[in-house]
């Protein structure tokens, strides 16, 4: 059986890549047996695209997946708030780290 992909949308901008790095672990231990993390390394490899060349990345990526899971800080984060309304417009379960 497939697993299922789960997004995980965290801020990025202005964070470095060790402080993504360590969110990014600590939001997989909240995936259940059974489930992938997904993350838009975009940002992570290059500063050369723009901020919004990222975030279409990141929708086509979430369009892919069977839910999305939200980082505690992701209503203070644009991009984060862009994908859970994308989340929520096209019926992808939305599921909160508090």
């Amino acid at each position: 059986m497939a697993k299922k992909k789960v997004f995980l949308s965290l801020p990025m901008k202005d964070h470095d890549n060790e402080w993504i790095s360590n969110e990014i672990e600590s939001m997989k231990k909240h995936l259940a047996d059974g489930e992938e993390a997904v993350v838009n390394y975009c940002s992570l490899l290059s500063s050369e695209p723009s901020r919004l060349y990222n975030l279409g990345e990141a929708i086509k990526k979430l369009g892919d997946c069977d839910a999305i899971l939200m980082h505690p800080l992701w209503r203070n984060a644009h991009g984060c708030n862009v994908e859970w309304t994308v989340a929520k417009e096209y019926g992808i379960p939305v599921r909160y780290i508090v």
